[in-house]
């Protein structure tokens, strides 16, 4: 909460709303910057769109507000087309064509003119999409803009999951799990529920499940609990709010590349969305692909992603209980693998690599969003696979293990 606090204290726009680029743009109308920078109808109507926007914020007319900030950054990403790649001209139109009779308000796209360096500018176009979708489901949907460094329910739902919840996929099966097995081996009640007729098979897959749940338990009852606390304190945004996420990820095994090192700003902010930066040809940019969806479905594709890396960690953590009988061993060499695994694996998330390790997996947000260097559809295939093989193991051992 700190945290978020501080980053409040130092947002870019000081008012309730961003309305610093459009304020600008009124005060620069006339100006020798103004005039060059696109034809004259261009730039008239970017001043009139913002004084709309201005006027909009200043009544809290928010819908009309969302409309004309949504048309406001169509009119850039048309000026931003690049002049020269016909490729990602074309692509960016196409975009900004689904959107701009829906909220243009009179004004034809075809009478918006380019900026006379777009040339050199083209990549920005995408991150202006981004925007306008971004506006418009909200103008669609009668939602307020709200941003990552907001105290409500659905902004701190968002945070625990990108920076809290890979820490405690991690932490949770070593600690919760170590002694799964060779406690109850260990003080010999294990021998006292098989003679019940219980067969071993079943009653490894009864723990693989109980600590399955139990982690599952710890990671987001809490979770619910607390966000629901700061939605009466500070107040509950809609389920329906809007997160970007990469539908492409569900469909195809080969990723898009992160290349995040290095970069100035390795992520963009739209709304509470945290959406990695690529570099492109020396532009640090945003490319297409994010799609909008609401955050109660976003929030169940990531509960998913959490059941099925707790799944793999309980099976790997399990299969090393049932074969160490000392519960410090146990716990030492299960803490070795899962950080050796994690840290060994960490350099193949981002550049040009296919990101093929199950212990990189550990953060549901970015499979979802398609920034690790996996998709959502390698994910489940490899993250379902490693679990079958090691229950699989696990459950042959135990059926031949003295006890």
């Amino acid at each position: 909460m700190d945290k978020i606090k501080a980053e409040r204290l130092n947002r870019q726009f000081s008012g309730k709303h961003n309305i610093e680029l459009e304020n600008l743009e009124i005060r620069m109308k006339g100006s020798k910057y103004w005039i060059n920078f696109a034809d004259e109808y261009t730039n008239k109507k970017r001043v009139e769109i913002a004084e709309k926007i201005v006027k909009s914020e200043a009544n809290e007319d928010y819908k009309s507000y969302n409309r004309y900030k949504s048309l406001y950054n169509l009119i850039y990403a048309k000026m931003y087309m690049s002049s020269t790649d016909k490729i990602l001209s074309k692509a960016a139109q196409m975009e900004i064509k689904k959107i701009w009779d829906k909220v243009s308000d009179g004004i034809r796209l075809e009478d918006i003119g380019r900026f006379y360096f777009g040339h050199q500018t083209y990549l920005m176009d995408f991150f202006n999409i981004y925007e306008a979708k971004f506006y418009y489901y909200l103008y669609n949907n009668g939602l307020e803009a709200v941003y990552q460094d907001d105290i409500n329910n659905i902004s701190f739902l968002y945070r625990y999951l990108i920076d809290v919840l890979p820490m405690l996929l991690i932490i949770f099966p070593v600690l919760l799990t170590y002694n799964i097995i060779n406690r109850e081996v260990n003080n010999g009640s294990i021998r006292l529920v098989l003679t019940q007729g219980i067969s071993r098979w079943k009653y490894y897959i009864s723990k693989y499940i109980s600590g399955l749940l139990h982690i599952l338990f710890l990671a987001y009852i809490p979770l619910l609990f607390i966000s629901t606390l700061i939605g009466f304190e500070y107040g509950f945004v809609s389920p329906r709010y809007p997160v970007f996420y990469y539908p492409l990820g569900f469909k195809y095994l080969i990723p898009r590349y992160n290349f995040v090192e290095g970069l100035s700003a390795p992520y963009k902010y739209i709304g509470i969305s945290r959406l990695p930066q690529q570099k492109v040809r020396e532009f640090e940019t945003i490319l297409l692909g994010d799609e909008i969806i609401p955050f109660y479905k976003y929030l169940a594709l990531i509960i998913l992603f959490t059941i099925l890396f707790i799944m793999f960690a309980v099976a790997l953590v399990e299969l090393i209980s049932a074969l160490i009988n000392n519960e410090i061993l146990s716990f030492a060499l299960t803490s070795i693998i899962f950080v050796l695994g994690y840290r060994l694996s960490q350099p193949y998330i981002h550049g040009r690599h296919y990101n093929l390790s199950p212990f990189t997996m550990n953060n549901p947000a970015t499979i979802v969003n398609g920034s690790c260097n996996v998709t959502a559809l390698t994910s489940l295939i490899i993250l379902s696979f490693s679990t079958i093989v090691l229950l699989g193991l696990g459950v042959l051992y135990f059926k031949k293990k003295n006890i």
